[in-house]
């Protein structure tokens, strides 16, 4: 039976594709590994421990996965925040979740800049890709560190905020599981057997924004499973079609929230 789990799958099949973005750029399980390892032990020499948090407003880009990733290993909460809300809006929930770091996305840098701003967050602490608007660049984390995983991992966390709700969102902040990341990622993975989908080669179209539930679970339990996440960052019916053809799309789910 092939591999469940994103790093049983990077161990089997290193060469096979793990994301393709929305520029038609191919990363690999093994070269994805590599830059999750790394992150992951970046965060750890910033002295994050187990149970702290990462925010980030980020599009549907390799990023986002790396940083999802990497505090799955590493035993902290991650919150990705939506990125059509207001600076006050995410400076609310940076505060609310005890943000630790906060990365964005270069698309929304100065929203992003305003929340760190108004909510006095450190400045060591926020990086951005690319270093857009003269921030620390994201790749920071990345200098110098080893590509190996980090000796002691545990099982992390998504921490979520609600919508459907009066006032201002809740965050849905759940225990740790005091499990491996390796058994939790077969966990996640386990969510296709019950749309009947297969581990092993295929490839999932991911249309609708990764901050979102759905389409952030659905996409994590593909990769899980070893197939390549194919990045939309906004839906277009043409496009669709064409990805679909030209990557052979085994499964999609379809939320055009963004």
């Amino acid at each position: 039976m092939p591999a469940i789990g994103f790093w049983k799958v990077a161990e089997e099949r290193p060469q096979a594709h793990a994301i393709i973005n929305a520029e038609g750029e191919a990363t690999t399980f093994a070269e994805l590994e590599k830059r999750v390892n790394q992150l992951s032990n970046g965060l750890l020499q910033l002295g994050l421990n187990k149970g702290d948090a990462v925010a980030m407003v980020m599009a549907n880009e390799n990023a986002f996965l790396e940083l999802l990733l990497a505090t799955s290993q590493i035993g902290l909460y991650l919150t990705p925040i939506n990125y059509h809300l207001t600076a006050p809006e995410i400076a609310y929930i940076l505060e609310n979740c005890e943000a630790k770091v906060f990365v964005s996305g270069a698309s929304f840098i100065d929203t992003c800049q305003t929340a760190v701003k108004e909510n006095q967050f450190p400045a060591d602490r926020f990086y951005a890709i690319e270093g857009a608007g003269g921030i620390q660049d994201y790749e920071n984390l990345f200098a110098d560190q080893a590509a190996e995983r980090p000796q002691e991992r545990s099982a992390g966390q998504l921490m979520l905020y609600t919508s459907g709700t009066t006032g201002r969102p809740k965050g849905v902040r759940r225990p740790l599981m005091d499990a491996d990341p390796d058994q939790a990622a077969m966990m996640a993975g386990m969510i296709g057997a019950i749309f009947n989908l297969k581990a092993g080669e295929g490839a999932h179209l991911v249309t609708g924004p990764l901050y979102h539930t759905a389409p952030g679970a659905f996409g994590m339990g593909s990769l899980h499973m070893g197939h390549a996440l194919v990045l939309m960052n906004k839906w277009e019916p043409e496009e669709t079609l064409k990805l679909i053809d030209q990557y052979k799309i085994t499964v999609r789910y379809s939320n055009n929230t963004g």
